[in-house]
């Protein structure tokens, strides 16, 4: 059914006027029956392939954000540190579901208690945020040296 319904989905997008008319994925998420979990499951494979386009941009804009706030909010990477910009770009990437931003706000007491370890245990799950590695390394080398210095 998804396959038939291609077509017409798309001829419908292409029925908008032009500065009205929406996104491919737009077209797919709204005029498809079961949404998204649908077009997964049953649909043809350029549905498939756009939903997983959006969902990468998606991913990268989330990263992007969190890596601009934590440039900002460390003066790193030519961005003169501001602690407050940097603090709203990592919670604006942590609600939408940075784990590396997440793990952050726990390392550092934003917006909760400060908790080293919580912060590790989401670093430690995120799937695919070279970020949330990359912290979760420097947390366990500061443990290290910390065990070191009192041994």
């Amino acid at each position: 059914r998804y396959r038939d319904n291609y077509g017409k989905i798309f001829n419908k997008c292409l029925s908008h006027e032009l500065d009205k008319r929406p996104t491919a994925y737009e077209a797919l998420k709204n005029l498809t029956q079961d949404g998204m979990a649908g077009i997964e499951k049953h649909g043809t494979q350029e549905m498939q392939a756009e939903h997983q386009r959006h969902m990468d941009a998606q991913e990268e804009e989330i990263a992007r954000k969190f890596e601009e706030g934590y440039d900002f909010y460390y003066g790193s990477n030519w961005k003169r540190q501001s602690k407050s910009t940097g603090t709203a770009l990592i919670k604006q990437a942590a609600a939408m579901g940075s784990k590396a931003a997440k793990g952050f706000c726990y390392y550092n007491g934003i917006d909760c208690a400060k908790d080293e370890e919580s912060a590790s245990q989401i670093w430690s799950k995120a799937n695919r945020e070279r970020a949330a590695f990359t912290l979760l390394g420097e947390w366990h080398n500061r443990q290290s040296r910390h065990k070191e210095a009192f041994a």
